[in-house]
This record gives C-alpha cells, structure tokens and sequence, in this order.
C-alpha cells in the first residue's frame, strides 16, 4: 500500500487525504534495501556454497535482497554484464569472482560494499 488514509474531520466521512510521513517512510524503506546479484550455475558447487554463505548474510542483515542469474537460462544477462567466471558477486558497479570461495572474502566484500 502506498498511501494510508484517514479520514478528513473537516469535510464529509467520504473524503481522504494521503498522510505524507507514511511515503517519507516508505521511500526511505526502499533506499536502504541492499541489492546482491548473484551469476551462478545450478551445476557448480562453488556457486551452491557462495549462494549459501549469501542466504546467511541475509538473514543476518535483513535489509538485504539477493537476485540469482543462472548462467544456463539467463546468458545473455551474463553477456550484458560482462561476466566471465562463475561464482560472481556484483553489488551496484562493484563485481568480484573466486576460484574457490571462502566465507570470509564473500563476508568481507558485502561489507566493504554496503
């Protein structure tokens, strides 16, 4: 919902005004949602553990939404972006990629990004 209503004391019951703190507090909502892609195969293990170790960012920081890219049913998504290794991790302009991922790199690269 976008708007909160209350009614108006000043004219008839029927009559609404929107109550502007409730969209301040909504906008101001949306601005702190951080934003992880995530490129990934469903294939590759080292994908499955950094998709895990993201899932636990998440719930540890609930302002977080993870969006998953599969290389097999969204290449040209990967194209568009330029990614050219698997498991990557891309916050606003920033990406990073890893041979072998560890919890502490992925950990230490959202935090630097947020």
């Amino acid at each position: 919902v976008l708007f909160k209503y209350k009614p108006c004391s000043l004219k008839l019951k029927s009559y609404f005004y929107p109550i502007p703190d409730t969209i301040a507090q909504l906008l101001q909502y949306e601005s702190r949602i951080m934003t992880i892609e995530l490129y990934r195969s469903l294939l590759c293990p080292r994908c499955a553990y950094a998709t895990h170790i993201l899932k636990k960012l998440q719930q540890e920081f609930n302002d977080i939404e993870i969006i998953h890219y599969d290389m097999i049913t969204d290449f040209n998504v990967f194209k568009q972006a330029g990614i050219t290794m698997i498991p990557t991790i891309k916050i606003d302009e920033q990406k990073s990629s890893w041979i072998i991922p560890t919890e502490s790199q992925i950990r230490d690269f959202v935090l630097k990004n947020r």
